[in-house]
């Protein structure tokens, strides 16, 4: 839950790209990794679903697509993130949000089911 003025209409995201750093990781961080990202209050495990290079060593910089695993949540361009997990850190900037769209869980959830809960989904 976030407390701002009404006109902001907020919106909460499931997804968003970062512009960010790996300032230590002692491998190679790919596709489908996932890490605890702090953004302001928000503190939240996010896997990435797609990267500007193949794979990210310590000192590299990309484009990253993040995915929230629990909730959608309220985020806004520029604002600066740490992305953490173990011994890996990582910093950057949001550079583009994918606002969520209520009832698009089930929607997914209906495709991926191949319409077996459709009755129920309605």
């Amino acid at each position: 839950m976030v407390m701002v003025s009404s006109t902001i209409t907020p919106q909460a995201c499931w997804e968003f790209e970062a512009d960010i750093l790996i300032l230590h990781h002692p491998t190679t961080i790919s596709t489908r990794y996932q890490a605890m990202v702090h953004c302001g209050s928000i503190r939240q495990t996010a896997t990435i679903v797609h990267m500007s290079m193949d794979c990210l060593r310590t000192g590299d910089k990309a484009a990253v697509k993040f995915h929230f695993i629990k909730n959608p949540e309220f985020l806004r361009v520029d604002q600066r993130l740490v992305f953490r997990e173990g011994r890996t850190k990582a910093v950057g900037n949001i550079t583009k949000l994918y606002h969520h769209q209520p009832g698009e869980g089930l929607r997914q959830l209906a495709v991926s089911c191949r319409g077996k809960y459709a009755g129920i989904i309605g």
